[in-house]
């Protein structure tokens, strides 16, 4: 069944394909390729995950009661991966993976259950032999139809593979993923119009698509990485979509080389991660319940094991936007709103987030420490430049970087299913949120809040599909958000009780969830209600058409709806027990043992936490921009400094241009003397000696050889010219010269003889 994401993943790039070869051609059908190939891709998405789901039954049961279950591996891969039956003998993958050559009976050990097909072919440059060969295509005979023998390769240590795996969280991420970018590609639709570059825009949006995808499905790190970079050069290419203009191009550059640091301790962990285990392949390294290989882990000395995680979250840094490489982000709104909704919601930013989640076992509690502490600074502090932004993409930007610390946060404190959780849901309210800012955008003219205002009237379908996304993004009950956040509470709740020592970074998930809901709302009301405050863009306000205006509420019921339906009380999975299926037994075991649990006990105080503080920020929110008892101005004037803080977004890009761009502009700047003066000086005084001599030697060989062959050319030339007078044709001439001739030999021989 993993043909069915490998194919959902090979289309867009398909299309990607197409567009660059024949867009020239296509012009406006390039849009109806990008679309159909993404939306191919979310219907297999779907079949393949309603397959999944109903194919093991312990997916949809309440988190922390899931049957025991073991990994089975399909495809190519099978051989590679025997080693994981629980006995220690090879066990066989038959069909579905319905039987295991591990187990004695199901009576003795309850049903089967498996979390993960796996199928790999090796493209390093070790070969295994014939043998090996002819043994995996008698259990695979369908693989020689597909392959020949000068591509099938063995896993094993060093060989490097690339292949797929398929779990629930992976299922999970290829729906969410495909559904959210059809929307935003049906939407591109509309937005895009009348763009000069319409199909190179969706061409790009197809490779963004297929690397995010390639990403999700990848079955070990270095896969992981080769994607990874991939979707780091379609947003480059995204964000400078309107390279002309020049703070497109240098939030271009911004975005790229900032993520490029993060790329070198992502390089160094993965360094450290080989060196260490020989392998990069995640069912090598990871057991099928979720734990570090004990074997693996055995030879593993702690201080590089510590390096390795962290080095592979520093990566996540990067590409997830968080403290201090988060500065990207904002700058990256330069791009169409479309690819912002793209980049926020469902691909770049999420990829960190996964990866984090995917090496859950590899990280040890020291590094653990680091990924809480750097979540919740991130999430504090985007959360508080919120507050001040008036740029209404940027303000949902900062949100993003906020909600994105949530995630990394209770990752580092054992939240793994909560942390998913939130990945999910925030996904869909904020590519709804993105989507319904565009819409503003494009019906108003203008980015900034300050000139908009009373525009529900004129764009009623724009304002209550972005209400909903404000009330789940603020946790209000039966929202998504709810659930997620009530998730993240009861989570930090749990742990603060046994780790006191860290309860002032544990107190920011509940401040932050009061300041989102206070600066989510600023932004609705500073945009919907109350008067004008700018009149000619309260003129020209007009409400987008159908093909924008759909896919919001699409978005805007998934966004409502993507945690479940619990509160009806019926008998429907929810978000939550799908995503604990999987969770790997390193979330719920060591340093974490029975927080789970704790969790769950502590569901209602979580509810009245979030619920509290979400109530508490919407309340002050309106009393300030909607009902107006309260002036920000006012609050400007009486916390000056605050303000400053806040508007200069903490000073980071100063801090940065100070510290990093400064400093590398002027080593730049000396470099680039060094080479102009020194190097440059060296080659050019060498190429000036060089000319000099080659003069010299020019002028000597002119004047003197040349000259002096010349002149004895010319003195011979000369001189036959002068003997050529003597030849007269007259006989009696010669008869008389000889006679002279004679004559004069005679005298001069008598002259020089002396006797």
């Amino acid at each position: 069944m993993g043909l069915i994401w490998v194919i959902a993943t090979l289309v867009p790039l398909a299309a990607f394909v197409v567009q660059i070869l024949f867009g020239s051609v296509l012009k406006r059908a390039n849009a109806y390729i990008a679309t159909g190939a993404i939306g191919f891709s979310f219907f297999l998405s779907t079949m393949g995950m309603l397959w999944y789901a109903s194919f093991k039954p312990g997916v949809l049961s309440p988190p922390g009661h899931h049957a025991h279950h073991e990994e089975v591996v399909e495809g190519a891969g099978a051989a590679g991966h025997a080693d994981h039956s629980h006995d220690g003998e090879a066990g066989e993958a038959t069909d579905h993976g319905h039987e295991d050559a591990g187990h004695d009976s199901e009576a003795d050990h309850g049903p089967v259950n498996p979390v993960a097909f796996e199928g790999s072919i090796s493209w390093a440059t070790l070969i295994r032999g014939e043998d090996t060969l002819s043994k995996v295509l008698r259990e695979n005979p369908a693989l020689g139809d597909l392959i020949g023998p000068e591509d099938l390769r063995e896993e094993g240590p060093g060989v490097v593979s690339v292949g797929y795996r398929i779990d629930n969280i992976t299922a999970l991420m290829f729906f969410m993923v495909t559904l959210i970018a059809t929307c935003i590609h049906v939407y591109s639709m509309g937005y895009m119009d009348h763009e000069p570059r319409y199909g190179r825009f969706f061409a790009y949006l197809s490779l963004f698509c297929f690397s995010m995808l390639a990403l999700v499905v990848s079955n070990n790190f270095f896969q992981v990485f080769m994607c990874w970079e991939l979707v780091g050069l379609c947003s480059y290419f995204l964000i400078g979509f309107y390279y002309e203009k020049k703070s497109a191009s240098c939030a271009a550059n911004k975005a790229f080389i900032t993520n490029r640091i993060g790329d070198v301790g992502f390089i160094v962990g993965l360094m450290v991660l080989f060196s260490t285990f020989g392998t990069f392949s995640f069912s090598e390294i990871f057991t099928p319940e979720g734990m570090l290989n004990p074997e693996l882990a055995a030879k593993a000395d702690t201080f590089w094991l510590t390096v390795a995680g962290i080095g592979i979250f520093v990566g996540c840094v990067g590409k997830s936007a968080q403290f201090p490489l988060h500065v990207w982000l904002p700058d990256a709104m330069e791009g169409p709103t479309p690819v912002s909704a793209l980049i926020h919601a469902a691909t770049m930013v999420a990829a960190g987030v996964y990866l984090i989640a995917r090496s859950f076992p590899l990280f040890t509690p020291e590094a653990l420490l680091v990924i809480t502490y750097i979540g919740g600074i991130t999430l504090f502090v985007a959360a508080t430049i919120a507050i001040v932004a008036t740029d209404i993409k940027k303000a949902l930007a900062y949100s993003t970087v906020s909600q994105l610390g949530y995630m990394v946060m209770v990752l580092g404190i054992g939240g793994w299913i909560a942390g998913l959780m939130h990945l999910i849901t925030h996904a869909f309210f904020k590519a709804l949120l993105f989507l319904c800012s565009g819409s503003v955008i494009h019906g108003t003219g203008t980015q900034e809040m300050p000139q908009m205002g009373g525009l529900y009237k004129k764009m009623p379908k724009t304002a209550l599909t972005m209400l909903v996304g404000v009330l789940c993004i603020s946790g209000f009950p039966l929202t998504s958000g709810f659930y997620s956040k009530d998730a993240i509470i009861a989570q930090v709740l749990a742990y603060g009780e046994s780790n006191p020592e860290h309860t002032f970074i544990l107190l920011l998930p509940g401040i932050s969830a009061g300041i989102t809901a206070f600066y989510m709302f600023r932004l609705w009301f500073m945009t919907f209600v109350g008067t004008p405050r700018d009149k000619h863009v309260h003129d020209h306000a007009h409400e987008s058409g159908d093909l924008m205006t759909v896919p919001l509420v699409i978005l805007a019921c998934c966004a409502f709806l993507a945690a479940g339906v619990p509160w009806l009380g019926l008998p429907i999975p929810s978000l939550e027990s799908f995503i604990g299926f999987g969770q790997p037994a390193a979330a719920d075991s060591g340093q974490f043992a029975g927080l789970t649990a704790r969790a769950h006990e502590l569901h209602g105080v979580a509810s009245v936490v979030a619920s509290g503080c979400a109530l508490l920020g919407t309340v002050l929110a309106v009393a300030i921009y909607w009902k107006g008892y309260l002036s920000p101005s006012e609050a400007q004037r009486q916390f000056p400094r605050v303000y400053d803080l806040l508007i200069n977004k903490w000073y980071f890009d100063e801090i940065y241009r100070y510290l990093a761009v400064r400093p590398a502009m002027a080593f730049g700047r000396m470099v680039a003397w060094f080479d102009k003066n020194v190097i440059d000086g060296a080659l050019d005084g060498s190429a000036d000696l060089t000319v000099r001599g080659s003069n010299f030697e020019g002028r000597f060989d002119l004047g003197i050889v040349d000259g002096m062959v010349n002149w004895i050319g010319s003195t011979f030339f000369e001189t036959g010219v002068s003997l050529k007078r003597v030849q007269t044709g007259w006989l009696r001439g010669y008869v008389v010269t000889i006679a002279l001739g004679a004559v004069a030999l005679v005298a001069l021989g008598a002259f020089l003889y002396t006797p």
